[in-house]
C-alpha cells in the first residue's frame, strides 16, 4: 500500500496532470506551483486549485498524435509470460494482437503501449500474482478498464481503489486529440493477487518524444544552463549530459536515462521524473520542489544541498544516495522558496 500524499503534494500532482493534459498554459502552471509551494495550509492549497480555469482549446491539441501505424496483418493473439523477476516492454516498438495475453508471477511488469502497434479493436488481458503491473496508455485511444486486486489497490487513469477484493468495473476513458471520433478502442483487464495493478495515462505514441532527445544527443554532452522549460523529455537518452543549471521547471522527464548526468544547480521546479533512471547522477543543490521522483532509481545519486519541498519520492530506490538527510531540513524551509527562472 502506498503511503497517502501530503495535501500539497496532492495539489501539485493535480496541477502537473492538468499541465500534462494540455488544460493549463506553461505559465498557469509556473505560476501554480509558485503559489503552492509558498502556500502553508490544505485551504489555500485547494484555493489555488480551484482558481486555474482550463481554456476550452490549446495549441496542444493539433499537436495531438495519431496513433502507431497500423501493420499489415495484425497476429490474432500474442502471448507474453515471465515466473519470477521482471518483464518489460518500454523502449522498442512492439506489436500487440486482437487479444494480448500477459502472465507475471511474481515480480514487475511494465508495459508501453505508446510503443505498440494498437489494432482498431484490442483486448489486453493481464494476470499478475505478487508485484506491480503498470500499463503505459496513449491519450489518443479510447480505452475501458476492468481490474481486480485479492489484497491491494487498482488505479487506471485518475480511478483508485484499495485494500481487500478491490474491483474497477468497465470504466470508461474517452480518446483525446482531433481524431478521436476513429481512435482504437482498447479493453483491458487487469488482475491480481497481491500487489498494485495501476494503467497510467501518458501522451500519445512513443515516437512523439523521440525527436527532441535526439536533438539533444546530436548537441554532445555539454549542455549547460540550456532552457527546457515544459519541454517533453520523456522516455529521453540523456545519460552523462552535462546539465548543470540548465533550467528545467516543468518539464517531462518521465523514464528518462539521466544517469551519471551533471544536474548540479538545474531548476526542476514541478518536473516529472517518474521512473527516471538518475544513478549516479549529481543533484547537488538542485530545486527539486513539487518534483515526482515517484519509482525513480536514485542509487547513488548525489543530492547534497537539493531543495526537496513537496517532494514525491514514493518507491523512489535511494540506496547509496547522499543527502537525502536534509530532506528534513529542506522541507521545513518554506520560507525562503526562489522563483524560477
Amino acid at each position: 500500500m502506498q503511503p497517502a500524499l501530503t495535501p500539497q503534494q496532492e495539489a501539485i500532482s493535480d496541477v502537473r496532470t492538468r499541465y500534462e493534459k494540455g488544460l493549463l498554459t506553461f505559465e498557469q502552471f509556473e505560476y501554480a506551483l509558485n503559489a503552492l509551494l509558498q502556500a502553508q495550509t490544505p485551504e489555500e492549497y485547494r484555493g489555488i486549485v480551484q482558481e486555474l480555469s482550463a481554456p476550452a482549446h490549446t495549441a496542444l491539441d493539433a499537436l495531438t498524435p495519431t496513433s502507431a501505424p497500423m501493420a499489415a496483418r495484425i497476429p490474432p493473439q500474442v502471448r507474453l509470460f515471465n515466473i519470477v523477476g521482471e518483464l518489460k516492454r518500454m523502449r522498442r516498438p512492439w506489436k500487440m494482437g486482437q487479444r494480448t495475453a500477459v502472465w507475471m508471477g511474481i515480480g514487475a511488469l511494465k508495459l508501453d503501449l505508446r510503443m505498440a502497434t494498437i489494432p482498431q479493436n484490442a483486448l489486453l488481458e493481464v494476470y499478475s500474482l505478487i508485484g506491480e503491473a503498470k500499463i503505459y496508455v496513449p491519450r489518443n485511444v479510447h480505452v475501458t478498464v476492468r481490474q481486480f486486486t485479492l489484497i491491494g489497490e487498482n488505479k487506471a487513469l485518475g480511478e483508485e481503489r484499495n485494500g481487500i477484493f478491490t474491483m474497477l468495473d468497465e470504466e470508461e476513458f474517452p480518446a483525446e486529440g482531433p481524431d478521436a471520433a476513429s481512435a482504437p478502442h482498447l479493453t483491458i483487464h487487469q488482475m491480481m493477487l497481491i500487489g498494485s495493478a495501476q494503467v497510467i495515462p501518458s501522451g500519445g505514441p512513443g515516437s512523439r518524444f523521440s525527436g527532441l532527445g535526439a536533438r539533444l544527443s546530436g548537441l554532445g554532452s555539454d549542455l549547460r544552463g540550456i532552457d527546457l522549460r515544459g519541454a517533453n523529455l520523456e522516455g529521453a537518452d540523456l545519460s552523462g549530459k552535462d546539465l548543470e543549471g540548465a533550467k528545467l521547471v516543468g518539464a517531462n522527464l518521465s523514464r528518462a536515462d539521466l544517469h551519471g548526468a551533471n544536474l548540479k544547480h538545474a531548476n526542476l521546479l514541478g518536473a516529472n521524473l517518474e521512473d527516471a533512471n538518475l544513478s549516479g547522477a549529481d543533484l547537488s543543490d538542485a530545486k527539486l520542489f513539487g518534483v515526482n521522483l515517484n519509482d525513480a532509481d536514485l542509487t547513488g545519486t548525489n543530492l547534497s544541498g537539493a531543495k526537496l519541498v513537496g517532494t514525491n519520492l514514493d518507491k523512489a530506490f535511494v540506496s547509496g544516495s547522499q543527502g537525502l538527510n536534509s530532506l528534513g531540513q529542506s522541507a521545513a524551509s518554506q520560507n525562503s522558496l526562489p522563483q524560477p527562472r
